[in-house]
């Protein structure tokens, strides 16, 4: 029967990051330490970028330092006829912002991907993380409505009515593409938004409204606005690479992409047959009580680690990976490292520190997400990924006083006991002091399976 102490099974999972369209390429990329940061994929943006670039610190207003990012560079749309997607809301997605033809390969993919019956769409819901910040398509319709010359030598980038409402339309779009009729939506908490989905949607299936959640994040913005934009506010890294704990970290460099799970009840999921690739026991959400929006506290973050450790009934020496938040702004992973040296006190086994925007960059409202799939793989390999780009740590973590180590070659993933599974702790902390941590775990089945 459902309550608040029903364990959550992940029974599917699909991604789509920079230089990774599957799950396999995705760990591939980590477990070897590969970066797949690059140049703007050509016409993207409405001007050529090296006319924005001024390499000046600080930037000037209306330049970007770099054109870098890990940007995704397929054509989405012909990775869409091989899934189960109502033929006419395909056809839609040649008129609408890429962020549709995203959602909906990750999303399908996520679905087409359980290895038991499929659930029941009337008893299905989406929850997706999205940020609400103008895409490629809701600048060519403002553009277009506006009658503002994008000075472009190519055509006005096509768009569609529905662009208009980018903020809800993946979760919906998703929704009636699988013919679900359960409740579809998304949520912008900032960085944290993935997680928050995840918690939404345990909560959802816990009281029993829902018996199956597509849950997860989605991150497609307007590259050039999310490059100025942090850009101006100091937060872009002027290198454009990712560097997580190292003492060269000067900032964050931005990523696009979506991370979907197919979410269920643990018992309903073994009854079902279901493949189990991890179990959620514990999410914690906080609000930091000061600060400002780029000066997170420890406070609001101790409080949300502390609500999933009492959630699960765990304590921190039991978590041997943490996921971390780290973006590679050095106040940020300071602020993060102390948090969780706060928590971890008096913890004398060895944890692992990582982060996956070293690979992908910072996916905003899909971090989270690329975070737990780098987990579920993780547990799936029996190995503890590298962090990408580091070399030396930021002297200001001292992490020598700590349980805690970064890795710079996998590892294998041994457990603190030969009966206890591997367990992980992922942390999502937004602008503002949004603030999220999910505790998850191996689960061990009679019969060992793996992930397509």
């Amino acid at each position: 029967m459902a309550g608040t102490k029903t364990p959550i099974a992940i029974v599917s999972a699909a991604v789509h990051y920079a230089d990774c369209s599957n799950l396999g390429k995705f760990w591939d990329l980590i477990q070897r330490g590969g970066d797949a940061s690059g140049p703007i994929p050509g016409e993207r943006w409405p001007l050529t970028p090296r006319k924005l670039i001024a390499k000046n610190k600080p930037t000037p207003a209306d330049k970007i330092p770099h054109e870098l990012g890990y940007y995704i560079r397929s054509n989405l749309l012909d990775e869409l006829p091989e899934l189960p997607i109502d033929p006419e809301i395909r056809a839609q997605c040649s008129e609408l912002d890429q962020l549709a033809a995203l959602t909906l390969k990750v999303g399908a993919s996520a679905w087409a991907n359980m290895k038991g019956p499929l659930p029941t769409k009337n008893r299905t819901g989406v929850v997706l993380g999205n940020l609400v910040l103008p895409t490629s398509g809701s600048a060519a319709l403002a553009a277009e409505c506006f009658g503002v010359n994008r000075a472009t030598k190519t055509a006005p980038a096509p768009f569609h009515q529905m662009d208009a409402a980018s903020a809800e339309m993946p979760a919906k779009l998703l929704g009636q593409a699988l013919g679900l009729s359960s409740s579809c939506f998304t949520i912008d908490a900032a960085c944290a938004s993935s997680l928050y989905a995840l918690k939404l949607a345990s909560d959802a299936l816990k009281s029993g409204r829902l018996d199956c959640v597509l849950a997860g994040g989605v991150c497609r913005p307007d590259s050039l606005y999310t490059q100025m934009g942090f850009a101006q506010l100091g937060a872009l890294s002027p290198s454009g690479t990712c560097l997580p704990f190292d003492a060269r970290a000067s900032g964050l460099v931005v990523g696009e992409g979506a991370g979907i799970f197919a979410l269920m009840r643990l018992e309903d999921a073994v009854a079902q047959n279901q493949r189990v690739l991890g179990v959620i026991q514990g999410i914690g959400l906080s609000n930091d009580r000061g600060g400002s929006v780029l000066a997170p506290q420890s406070e609001g973050q101790v409080r949300a680690m502390g609500q999933a450790y009492a959630a699960a009934g765990w304590t921190p020496d039991m978590v041997q990976l943490v996921e971390c938040h780290a973006t590679g702004t050095p106040l940020g992973d300071k602020v993060e490292v102390e948090s969780l040296r706060q928590v971890f006190a008096g913890s004398k086994n060895e944890c692992v520190l990582g982060s996956v925007k070293s690979n992908i960059g910072h996916t905003l409202t899909a971090a989270g997400a690329s975070g737990l799939a780098k987990i579920l793989m993780g547990f799936q390999n029996q190995t503890l990924a590298p962090t990408a780009n580091f070399t030396f740590e930021n002297p200001e973590l001292h992490l020598s006083k700590t349980p805690f180590k970064v890795l710079t070659s996998s590892k294998e993933w041994i457990p603190t006991e030969s009966t206890a599974p591997r367990r992980a702790a992922l942390s999502g902390f937004g602008f503002g002091g949004i603030n999220a941590h999910v505790l998850v775990e191996e689960w061990r089945p009679k019969t060992k399976t793996t992930v397509a």
